[in-house]
């Protein structure tokens, strides 16, 4: 038999057919994996489901549950989804349909992203599940006996409590995005800060002469706000302030100057941009600034104002922010029209949220 020699040619063209066979089948999973890269639709719509899962399971809601949680899964499948589907399963005492669930879990190959925890729970529960129902006691052969006593009470034979019973576990862990913004929230919380007051204002007493106050005024006060959307709110604020009278021009008055009070009431319009859980934000609004001194009476202005800030949530209660305002009211011996008098203000904040 003869041997025909291979030709390094045609050795070359096979490796090469090989190579971009296996560069094909290997950038086929990717794009289909692109291709159904979940949208933000499809995100919000699978994290508010989720969310719904969650909330229902803590009532013991457990048919809701599992319309929740199957919701979620339905659009964006995921292990912890899976896991809950099972778990709303066994609290609904379908022991079947829990089987399957955990099975299904298990055969998912991102199983392991549930965590240890909820692994080890998922493994023991599955196996009481498929444990057979313990034998039934074989009959007693009767006795003859003359006279024939009453038959003894038999016990009935000891229940598995464990398969019955689930252990006792943990609520779900909250979903991350409960931190996020959202409507329907109220807040409540306190603002303190510098207020430095124009040297053109006009709060003072005709029958006074016109006096600078001090360059800064420290204000202390209350917040209340209501978010009716993720994006909108409104808040009121009240603010005490104290401060100082500035000695007039060539003379000093004895002490070094006169001390001043000022009391500020004003509701706003507020419009946020939430990053996650920074949350930048702006606002306008109008109030009432009043100020009261020995020197230059007590009188108060119409007030303008408009501001930009940030807030951060730390937690499902507390809010911290910071706030730079521009405060504006008529001009000395003026109206608006006759232009402005503007008084910046700094403003540390904290909020407690209520309705999260």
């Amino acid at each position: 038999m003869s041997m025909v020699e291979r030709s390094p040619f045609l050795s070359r063209i096979t490796l090469a057919l090989v190579a971009a066979l296996a560069v094909t089948v290997a950038a086929v999973p990717e794009a289909d994996a692109q291709a159904k890269k979940p949208t933000t639709k499809e995100r919000d719509a699978a994290r508010d489901a989720y969310n719904a899962g969650t909330m229902a399971y803590e009532k013991g809601d457990y048919a809701g549950a599992l319309e929740g949680f199957q919701k979620a899964n339905s659009i964006i499948p995921s292990p912890h989804a899976q896991y809950w589907i099972a778990m709303s399963y066994d609290k609904a005492g379908k022991k079947e349909e829990a089987i399957k669930a955990f099975d299904e879990l298990f055969a998912n190959p991102d199983v392991a992203k549930i965590g240890d925890e909820k692994l080890t729970t998922a493994r023991n529960r599955l196996a009481e599940l498929k444990q057979p129902p313990p034998a039934a006691p074989e009959p007693t052969p009767p006795v003859e006996e003359k006279p024939p006593e009453a038959p003894l009470p038999v016990e009935p034979p000891p229940q598995d409590v464990s398969a019955e019973q689930p252990a006792e576990e943990a609520p779900p862990e909250p979903a991350k995005d409960d931190l996020e913004a959202k409507g329907g929230l109220f807040e409540v919380g306190l603002i303190t800060g510098p207020l430095f007051v124009s040297s053109s204002h006009n709060l003072h007493e005709e029958r006074f002469p016109h006096g600078e106050y001090g360059g800064m005024s420290w204000l202390l006060g209350l917040r209340v706000g209501f978010l009716y959307h993720k994006y909108a709110g409104m808040e009121l604020e009240y603010a005490h302030g104290w401060g100082s009278v500035e000695d007039p021009p060539g003379g000093a008055m004895l002490g070094g100057g006169d001390s001043a009070q000022f009391n500020t009431i004003r509701g706003h319009l507020l419009g946020q941009v939430p990053v996650g859980r920074f949350i930048p934000f702006g606002l306008v609004g109008v109030g009432d600034l009043q100020a009261t001194s020995d020197r230059l009476g007590a009188d108060g202005d119409f007030l303008l104002y408009f501001g930009l800030g940030a807030k951060f949530t730390a937690s499902k209660i507390f809010t911290p922010r910071l706030d730079l305002r521009f405060d504006l009211t008529q001009k000395e011996d003026g109206n608006f029209g006759d232009g402005v008098a503007l008084h910046p203000e700094i403003l540390l904040g904290l909020g407690l949220t209520l309705g999260r």
